[in-house]
């Protein structure tokens, strides 16, 4: 006979807080006994995070550099809470960055390195970002991160580092900048088409895959000292001279590169060597013939997928074979992924333009690999399961913009993130899948409706862009998160690369990251000079997926608001 919940086991009470909805729910139950709690206190968070939120994987410090595991699990409880309190409210700042300082603008630097030579061709537009980013512990603490993002800024690679928690004197210019300027590129003809920060390496300097369209692929090493020196290329890999349309390198540094139209090939990162030659070298038999590879992207360490297009199939999937990658073997066996038979037009040819592998969820089962997104040229994001005998389990299309999908960033298997061909649109989709999403920061019986997808318009005005009108028309071509828990994202557009960050203004207890306020209060001006002190805070407009009247709404200024929708950030008002 069990008498109070101290009687029972350390087992049942685990099971009890997998049960727990709110984190203040589990403050309240650590406060019902001793044993409960020992229990919370030491592992109370982490199990609540991980019956949560179980499709966010956590990499946690090595167990010699964490002072208090109960303090990191804490933290990060809030953090995670806190994110998803402000999706669900759609609470973000947005703006763009660039190099402070004689490069702030990569590409008029690369046209002022080559005045006076007829040689240098003239952009009519600015350049086409694409962008990685990632970040690691630094010390003990859950907001203690180094966050690293790198673009291709035309023919010029980009590196920006932060270190976090921010403080109110680094929020200004939190970034240490470098620049790898290639010598000899000309815009155009030596953009940027791939970048990968390559993760794990040594603090001093960052190393980065760079692809570019005159068919150069190569490793570079980036010291982030804040000039241009200390830049050096390690590796070239051999193409040929085709242009390098994507690639991605894989957990067991395997490098899948599509060259030309239909090119596809392997190499191994672990040479040493100045030159690598392709493992692989494989022609893909597309068809129809005028169809080309637009993606590619490894699902897991062993699978590949690639798209393509225009074609009724426009997907391929790779798995490589477990013997030596040396071989022509090495690649083993296809499957072709259909479009749903229940869609209208069956003969309806599309191309894949992005693809984004979904993470592993305890509660669903399957393993890595399984789950997957792809956006088209038709405007619809699916979303694909290699257990089904359909292949595409669901689909996602925003009732008013019916454009390309360019980019695609998944937020565990919660949410994702979908970047549009025009006027600078991403459009956020819940994925609502059975068994992923188990916490809500807002009661959706309180809302008195379901949560919907959003759009927002990134291409606000800027008048030190003398393109602002072409970034409004602009696709988002690039999106990229540091991490699977960080509460930012980055947004590439003509000539901008955008940071968005998940954050209420109005929030006095905002993620740990962001630090706190001002200790003389909670004033509009306390709230300008932690989150606007430079005046670079966009106020963006946006629209709900409804199905009847699309009702636009624009964000105010930074300052100190009421709220004006129920169940909406404060800065939100009608347009």
């Amino acid at each position: 006979m069990v008498d109070s919940l101290a009687d029972l086991p350390i087992e049942v009470l685990s099971q009890i807080i997998c049960y727990v909805v709110t984190v203040k729910d589990l403050s309240h139950l650590a406060l019902t006994c001793k044993k409960l709690y020992s229990l919370v206190a030491e592992d109370g968070y982490r199990i609540f995070i991980r019956s949560r939120f179980p499709s966010i994987y956590i990499s946690p410090p090595a167990a010699g550099q964490r002072k208090s595991e109960t303090l990191f699990w804490r933290d990060a409880a809030h953090s995670l809470t806190t994110l998803s309190r402000n999706w669900d409210r759609k609470a973000f700042i947005a703006q763009s960055i660039s190099p402070s300082g004689d490069i702030s603008n990569p590409v008029m630097e690369n046209r002022q390195r080559y005045r006076g030579r007829r040689s240098m061709p003239v952009q009519t537009m600015g350049y086409t970002p694409v962008i990685d980013s990632h970040e690691a512990w630094t010390a003990s603490e859950w907001s203690s991160r180094k966050q690293i993002v790198v673009w291709g800024a035309g023919p010029d690679l980009v590196m920006g580092s932060r270190k976090l928690p921010e403080s109110l004197e680094s929020r200004p210019n939190p970034y240490l900048w470098a620049v790898y300027l290639e010598p000899c590129a000309r815009a155009g003809r030596d953009d940027i088409t791939y970048v990968q920060s390559l993760h794990g390496e040594a603090s001093e300097r960052s190393h980065v895959m760079v692809g570019r369209a005159n068919g150069d692929l190569a490793r570079i090493a980036m010291a982030l000292n804040g000039g241009t020196g200390g830049h050096e290329r390690l590796v070239t890999f051999h193409t040929g001279g085709r242009p390098v349309r994507s690639a991605n390198v894989n957990s067991d540094d395997i490098l899948a590169a599509c060259l030309s139209d239909n090119t596809l090939a392997l190499y191994t990162l672990n040479m040493h060597s100045a030159i690598i030659d392709p493992m692989e070298d494989l022609n893909m038999v597309l068809s129809p013939k005028p169809a080309k590879v637009w993606s590619t992207h490894f699902l897991r360490h062993d699978r590949l997928a690639v798209g393509y297009g225009p074609a009724s199939d426009p997907i391929k999937i790779y798995d490589l074979g477990r013997g030596s990658l040396t071989e022509r073997e090495s690649i083993t066996k296809s499957i072709w992924v259909s479009k749903r038979k229940e869609e209208s037009n069956l003969t309806a040819r599309t191309s894949i333009i992005s693809l984004a592998p979904l993470p592993t969820s305890n509660p669903a089962g399957g393993q890595e690999g399984d789950l997957f997104l792809s956006g088209a040229y038709d405007g619809v994001v699916r979303l694909h399961d290699l257990r089904c005998a359909n292949i595409v389990a669901g689909t996602f299309q925003d009732p008013v913009d019916f454009s390309s999908i360019y980019s695609l960033l998944p937020f565990g298997r919660e949410r994702f993130v979908a970047g549009g061909a025009l006027h600078a649109l991403i459009k956020v989709f819940d994925l609502r899948m059975p068994g992923e999403r188990m916490y809500y920061a807002i009661d959706a019986r309180t809302c008195g409706h379901e949560p919907k997808g959003w759009n927002v318009f990134l291409g606000k005005r800027c008048v030190s862009n003398t393109r602002s009108s072409r970034n409004i028309e602009s696709p988002v071509y690039s999106l990229s998160k540091p991490s699977e828990c960080s509460p930012t994202f980055f947004a590439g557009i003509e000539g901008r690369v955008l940071k968005v960050d998940l954050v209420s203004i109005m929030d006095k207890h905002p993620d740990p990251v962001y630090g706190g306020m001002p200790s003389t209060g909670y004033r509009a001006n306390d709230i300008h000079r932690k989150w606007n002190p430079l005046d670079r805070i966009l106020s963006l407009p946006m629209y709900e997926h409804n199905d009847g009247p699309v009702k636009l709404r624009v964000q105010r200024e930074v300052g100190l608001y009421k709220g004006t929708f129920h169940g909406w950030d404060e800065r939100w008002t009608g347009a």
